[in-house]
C-alpha cells in the first residue's frame, strides 16, 4: 500500500470517518492485500501504526473519527540535534523541508516504510531546526516526549474514572490471559473480558471489584488488569534501552506512540514480542510508572 498517498489525502482532508479512512485503504491497497482477511488486517494495522508514529488520532468515541496532526519537528532532549516529521504532510511541505534544510546546512533522510508513510529525518544544531520550521511554517517541538507525557493518565486515576458497565449477555466472550500472555475462550476471574457481538462489535470490560465493572479501551483493559494482579508484562533492558512488548499485549497509543517517536521506528516484531529500541530511560519510566509495571 502507498503509505504516503494516504496520508497526503488525510492531510488535504483533515479529518475524517472510519468509512472513508477504511475505503481509501482498500482503493491504495496492493493487490495481494486485497484478499478476505488480509484487507480487514491491513485496515487495523494501519490505523495503530499512523497513530503510533505520531501522524494521525483517532477518536473511536467520537462516532470512530480521525483528525490528522497539526505538523511538527519533533525533537528529544537526549537528542536536540535531531527532528522527526510528525503530523500531515503534503508533497509541497516534503519539498519545502527539503529545501530549508539545504539553506540551512542540515542533512534530510527519507527512509521508506512498507504501507507506512516515508520516515523523514533532519539532523543540524537546535537553531537551525528552529528556522527550517519557521520557514516550513511548521511546529518545532523541542521536547515532544514531554507533550506526549501529560496525555498520561495514571491506571489508577483511569480506573477511578472509567464508566461502570456490565458484561454483554449473548456475545462472545474472550479473556486476557496474564500469564500465558494472550487471549482465551476459557473463562477467567479478575481479568479483561472482550465481548464480541455477532456482528462483529467488540467492548472490552474489567472487573475492579466483586461489584464493580468497567468499561475500557481493549489495550488499556490489559495493562489495567496487570496493574490490579502485580503482573509485569513489559521489561526495559537499560543497557540496551529495549524496551519489549507482548505481541498481543500492545502499549496503549499514547505510550506507542512515545515508544516510536523516542526509538525513531516502529516497533519490531519478534518471537512474539514487539521491540523499541533504543528508548531512553526517561521515555521507558514513564511508560512503565503510567502503566503500573514500574
Amino acid at each position: 500500500m502507498n503509505g504516503n498517498a494516504l496520508l497526503f489525502w488525510m492531510s488535504h482532508l483533515g479529518e475524517g470517518t472510519w468509512e472513508a479512512f477504511s475505503k481509501a485503504v482498500c482503493e491504495l491497497a496492493d493487490e495481494g492485500e486485497r484478499d478476505g482477511g488480509n484487507l480487514s488486517k491491513l485496515i487495523r494495522r494501519t490505523r495503530y501504526r499512523l497513530s503510533d508514529i505520531g501522524d494521525v488520532d483517532f477518536f473511536p468515541e467520537k462516532r470512530r473519527r480521525w483528525k490528522v496532526v497539526e505538523p511538527v519537528l519533533a525533537s528529544l532532549p537526549e537528542s536536540p540535534g535531531q527532528a522527526v516529521v510528525c503530523g500531515g504532510r503534503s508533497p509541497a511541505l516534503n519539498e519545502a523541508l527539503q529545501s530549508a534544510a539545504q539553506k540551512g546546512q542540515c542533512t534530510i533522510e527519507t527512509i521508506k516504510r512498507p504501507s507506512l508513510p516515508d520516515q523523514i529525518l533532519i539532523a543540524g544544531n537546535p537553531d537551525s531546526l528552529h528556522s527550517i520550521a519557521l520557514s516550513c511554517r511548521v511546529r518545532h517541538s523541542v521536547d515532544f516526549a514531554d507533550e506526549l507525557i501529560r496525555r498520561f493518565t495514571p491506571i489508577e486515576v483511569y480506573l477511578a474514572r472509567a464508566p461502570r458497565a456490565d458484561l454483554m449477555i449473548g456475545w462472545k466472550r474472550n479473556y486476557f490471559d496474564l500469564q500465558a500472555l494472550e487471549w482465551t475462550t476459557s473463562p477467567i476471574s479478575r481479568t479483561a473480558c472482550e465481548c464480541v457481538s455477532g456482528y462483529g462489535r467488540r467492548m472490552t470490560f474489567l472487573p475492579v471489584s466483586r461489584t464493580r465493572t468497567v468499561l475500557l479501551p481493549r489495550r488499556d483493559a490489559i495493562y489495567a488488569a496487570a496493574a490490579l494482579a502485580g503482573v509485569p508484562i513489559l521489561s526495559y533492558d537499560l543497557a540496551s534501552f529495549a524496551l519489549r512488548v507482548p505481541i498481543h499485549a500492545p502499549l496503549p497509543e499514547p505510550c506507542a506512540r512515545l515508544a516510536c517517536i523516542s526509538s525513531g521506528k516502529v516497533g519490531d516484531i519478534s518471537d512474539n514480542t514487539v521491540l523499541y529500541s533504543p528508548v531512553p530511560p526517561r521515555s521507558a519510566r514513564l511508560i512503565l510508572v503510567s502503566l503500573g509495571q514500574g
